[in-house]
């Protein structure tokens, strides 16, 4: 049909069956419309109380409040001002510092174990 893609599905319904299955009204102009019709005749739809689309559960609507409540505080919250280009920079300097630290760090602990391996060794 020339207009699928990764992101998208395309659904195949022949049979009214599938119709039925899948919670799609079949179009008049399908050929399978008049047993379709036949088979939904009084059938109620079934509504899955918490689906999308669908009212909600007790429980979603309290994780619904606590997100509302959450975004409410986020959008009244201040944008803190944006930090000086003096600031940016000493505090990027701090990382560099604490890096450069972290690393020396292992390297003279390494060194030390070293040391002490040779003096086992010299000593046997």
């Amino acid at each position: 049909y020339g207009f699928c893609s990764p992101e998208s599905s395309l659904l195949m319904l022949y049979d009214p069956e599938q119709f039925v299955e899948n919670g799609i009204d079949c179009p008049k102009e399908h050929p399978a419309h008049a047993k379709w019709k036949a088979e939904t005749a009084g059938a109620s739809p079934e509504v899955k109380k918490g689906e999308i689309g669908e009212p909600k559960t007790e429980e979603q609507m309290k994780v619904v409040s606590r997100l509302a409540e959450v975004l409410k505080s986020y959008v009244q919250t201040p944008i803190p001002p944006q930090a000086s280009e003096e600031q940016r920079r000493q505090e990027e300097q701090q990382r560099r510092q604490q890096a450069s630290e972290e690393q020396r760090r292992p390297l003279g602990q390494q060194r030390r174990q070293q040391a002490s391996e040779e003096q086992r060794r010299q000593e046997e």
